[in-house]
């Protein structure tokens, strides 16, 4: 299983994480940020 972190939880990290998903990674994704709101 691969794990991925991405380091930031606003717009971009978001688009990241979700283009990881359209690409096909079924595995771990942990969004690391200091943003006051979630993604």
């Amino acid at each position: 299983m691969r794990r991925i972190a991405v380091v930031g939880a606003g717009p971009a990290g978001l688009t990241i994480a979700q283009e990881l998903r359209r690409l096909g990674h079924d595995g771990e994704i942990t969004m690391v940020g200091a943003e006051p709101y979630p993604p």
